[in-house]
């Protein structure tokens, strides 16, 4: 008997129950999914059924491979028999890892792996077991039918194993047979550095709120008028014209005119768009504050460029603040 079932051929895994729980995207129409470990390929097949333009399993097994390869006959799907660790090239829009992850000696650098082959928007599912006695961040040795084999808690999965990824808990998967511990489902993205931007006029508590977001959670800050003075300081003899006219414009205590004025000669897109070059891609997390984002062209033009660098945007404003606060 095989592992997998495909209808009236019953195998040790229940793989239409499991399919079930996996929550795997409904329409793949024109993706690339990839399926690690996958067996006779049940999840494959099943991604072709759903649309997907390219369907790619790797196994180490090479003789359920080729029971893969006749099942999928005429089938866009391609088997490669190779340690996971030679994954193919992506991207790929949809990957999955089921029931495979407790063979491997090192996941968290493995993992790191898939997250570089998922598509921008990516989903990665994971079907694990997990360790659910403790909420410590630690590895338990599980006896099995197969040996003694290392399982993590849930906080080490989440806060170690995939720390490349954000990871949310779909729940958990279905019982097997001689496995002792529960799997769970989770879904995963590549990480997307995140800005929050608080906007608002002098006195409306934005520089507060910053604070407290920073101090309690490490996260980068960038302020805007500290950035314009930055600007004005021109250490590299930029030849933008904006520049120049901030560096030929600037007092420190007329900055809310400055860039009001800027905004009305039509220069608030140009201005939002270097304001945006001085937001690092490197942190997880950037709290960014300042009245200049209480115009839209400038507010905009910010948001666009961090976008087009993969950011995630979080706008703030506070309810019944003042327009004229400045």
């Amino acid at each position: 008997m095989g592992y997998q079932s495909f209808g009236d051929e019953k195998g040790d895994s229940d793989s239409a129950a499991k399919l079930a729980v996996l929550d795997l995207p409904l329409d793949m129409r024109g993706k690339r999914f990839l399926d690690i470990g996958c067996n006779e390929g049940f999840f494959c097949l099943e991604a072709i059924r759903r649309g997907a333009a390219q369907a790619v399993g790797v196994d180490m097994d090479a003789a359920v491979l080729e029971r893969a390869r006749a099942r999928a006959a005429g089938l866009p799907v391609l088997y490669q028999n190779s340690s996971w660790w030679q994954l193919p090239e992506g991207p790929f829009d949809v990957v999955l890892m089921s029931s495979a992850l407790h063979y491997e000696p090192r996941p968290k650098a493995f993992l790191a792996e898939v997250a570089r082959r998922l598509a921008p928007d990516g989903l990665f599912v994971l079907e694990a077991g997990v360790y659910g006695g403790s909420d410590e961040k630690m590895w338990v040795d599980v006896q099995r039918h197969d040996g003694a084999l290392r399982f993590p808690t849930r906080r080490m999965l989440v806060e170690d194993i995939l720390s490349s990824m954000a990871v949310r808990y779909i729940g958990p998967s279905v019982s097997q047979s001689g496995d002792p511990l529960g799997r769970q489902v989770f879904h995963c993205w590549a990480r997307r550095p995140t800005a929050v931007v608080l906007s608002g006029g002098s006195g409306e508590g934005k520089t507060y709120l910053a604070s407290l977001l920073t101090a309690r959670s490490g996260a980068a800050r960038v302020d805007h008028d500290h950035v314009l003075a930055l600007i004005a300081k021109d250490e590299f003899s930029s030849r933008d014209p904006l520049v120049r006219q901030i560096v030929e414009r600037f007092q420190v205590d007329k900055i809310y005119r400055l860039v009001t004025e800027l905004v009305a000669e039509g220069k608030g897109e140009a201005y939002g768009r270097l304001l945006a070059k001085f937001v690092s891609s490197e942190n997880d997390l950037v709290v960014v504050e300042g009245f200049g984002f209480l115009f839209p062209q400038v507010m905009d033009a910010f948001v666009s460029e961090l976008e087009a660098r993969r950011f995630v945007i979080w706008r703030a404003e506070r309810a019944g603040r003042r327009p004229d606060a400045e």
